[in-house]
């Protein structure tokens, strides 16, 4: 199934989930300053299957913010699978996201987020269950890094596993698991990864700061900051084909949109910090 946002020649804006920040309301702080596709926070599939009730609330999102799309990590192909499924039925998003970055060690303990990518075959049976159990009616995609560490570096292969999974567009970080969120972005990795795979791809840092973009007409800019305003910003990129302005989007200052967030935010909403 493709993906719309990506055709035409359009270069969409996606706001990066991060755990703990693109809650609802940052979200919608981030598509009134210009953000074209949002994704959700990410959510354990097992958490989904039971039903947990604290887990199905970062599923939650607004008509408003579409095409959004809400993200799932774990290790069991068809169980993913069952739990795109009950998404789907809730709230029917526009996309499933997989996490196969994510470096924090609670979930690379459990053979989720970055630690596929030690584990090929597995990476792969997880992405093809999803696919197999709504990539008919939805599309499927995936976020990795570039590898495990700098002597595992193997994301042009992961890709190609990727594809042929029915992934629809593939999320890089150019980084490594063992590098976490420090060092720079590897971007001779990512042009190779755009030019060994048909699909759009996409890099989870802002595409802006890169001293080349990435050989391919598919790319987006994913904004991976705390700072909604640098959407503005990004939305005149050389090469990037504009979205229609957000409603507001002329409107609202970037610090008028920092202080609506923390005003709408829930008390349970984490500071903000600087960008790693």
């Amino acid at each position: 199934m493709s993906i719309p946002w990506f055709q035409n020649a359009r270069f969409p804006l996606y706001l990066a989930p991060m755990a703990g920040v693109t809650d609802l309301v940052f979200r919608t702080i981030c598509k009134e300053l210009g953000a074209d596709v949002m994704i959700t926070e990410f959510v354990s599939s097992e958490g989904i299957i039971r039903k947990d009730e604290r887990t199905r609330k970062y599923t939650e999102f607004t008509e408003e913010q579409r095409p959004v799309g809400v993200q799932l990590f774990g290790a069991d192909g068809e169980r993913m699978g069952e739990a795109a499924k009950k998404i789907i039925s809730w709230k029917q998003p526009d996309f499933i996201d997989l996490n196969f970055g994510c470096p924090v060690n609670k979930v690379v303990a459990k053979n989720g987020g970055a630690s596929l990518l030690k584990d090929c075959p597995s990476l792969a049976m997880v992405a093809a269950g999803v696919v197999n159990a709504v990539g008919d009616q939805i599309p499927v995609t995936a976020k990795i890094r570039i590898g495990w560490d700098e002597r595992n570096i193997n994301a042009p292969d992961v890709c190609h596993l990727l594809e042929d999974s029915g992934m629809q567009a593939i999320s890089i970080h150019g980084r490594t698991r063992s590098q976490g969120y420090g060092g720079d972005a590897n971007w001779e990795v990512i042009d190779r990864c755009a030019r060994s795979v048909t699909i759009p791809d996409r890099d989870a840092r802002a595409a802006a700061t890169a001293p080349t973009r990435p050989a391919t007409a598919k790319a987006c800019i994913s904004i991976w900051s705390v700072a909604p305003e640098r959407f503005p910003s990004a939305i005149n990129t050389p090469g990037r084909t504009p979205a229609p302005p957000a409603v507001g989007a002329a409107t609202i200052t970037p610090m008028a949109a920092l202080t609506s967030w923390m005003a709408r935010a829930p008390a349970s909403t984490p500071a903000i910090a600087s960008p790693p």
